[in-house]
């Protein structure tokens, strides 16, 4: 038997039992499908809301946390603050400079660059070609520094009328730290450089007259990174 009369077979099974079963039990099956429909639709509804119900809780969490870091990074802000170059240079850390400038505005803080780091930074922008990993970091340093100061958010002390030639800012950091602190002025240093970490922070118990802060930028990221998200909800 060849496969066209087992499809006509097939067909004809169908008409015989299954039309005649559907069309019996129609009264039956319509209304079912009705119920199922309208409770598919209902579902749905009840889907959308709980979710939007749920998202909105969850931006409301955001902003209460947020809330609380910001007020839980005020301490940061303390009469003598350091950021290594290098955090002035790294894309990755937007939110940081975020928190940075809501911080500055809530508390009447101006940030200070010191000098020999504006300089260190232009020579390096100077030193490099467009393009250049290096020179794209420098850029992304000096257009966060210029708004910065646009917005009366900070200062560069003491600027010079022309960036010295191989300025190199670490080890002058590691020495205001150090003089500030045991002058008994509260000091926080934050960087992504362990090796400078810890020199600072050795300097700092050896000779600190007051409270300091020697921060890794890895614990502030995430912090930052979830007060950065709570604007989009206020």
């Amino acid at each position: 038997m060849d496969d066209g009369c087992l499809t006509l077979i097939g067909i004809i099974l169908v008409f015989v039992f299954v039309v005649p079963f559907i069309a019996s039990a129609w009264p039956i099956l319509l209304p079912i499908a009705i119920i199922g429909i309208v409770f598919s639709v209902l579902h749905s509804i009840t889907s959308g809301k709980k979710a939007k119900i749920i998202e909105a809780e969850r931006r409301r969490d955001v902003v209460r946390k947020a809330d609380e870091l910001l007020n839980a990074a005020r301490e940061y802000l303390t009469p003598c603050l350091v950021i290594d170059s290098n955090i002035w240079m790294n894309e990755a850390y937007d939110a940081v400079f975020l928190t940075l400038n809501v911080l500055c505005k809530q508390m009447s803080y101006k940030l200070v660059l010191f000098g020999v780091q504006f300089d260190e930074i232009s020579n390096i922008k100077k030193a490099t070609n467009y393009g250049d990993e290096r020179n794209k970091r420098s850029r992304i340093a000096i257009n966060r520094i210029e708004s910065l100061q646009k917005e009366g958010l900070l200062t560069i002390q003491p600027i010079s009328l022309d960036a010295e030639r191989g300025a190199y800012a670490d080890p002058l950091l590691v020495k205001i730290l150090s003089t500030e602190s045991r002058k008994g002025v509260k000091c926080t240093f934050i960087s992504d450089d362990k090796e400078l970490r810890i020199r600072v922070r050795e300097h700092l118990t050896n000779c600190a007259q007051a409270e300091w802060n020697v921060i890794e930028i890895d614990t502030l990221i995430p912090q930052c990174e979830l007060i950065s998200e709570s604007f989009k909800y206020r």
